[in-house]
């Protein structure tokens, strides 16, 4: 039970900072793109 609970701890915090990073490297990726656009 406690390994369990401990690796769905650990999956909560990497599933955030993963969602983070996500959101973080779509706004980039959204910036490149339109500069590809426009060029």
């Amino acid at each position: 039970m406690a390994i369990s609970k401990a690796t769905k701890f650990l999956g909560v915090i990497t599933y955030r900072e993963v969602r983070s990073q996500v959101i973080a490297s779509q706004r980039i990726t959204v910036n490149h793109s339109n500069t590809q656009i426009n060029k």
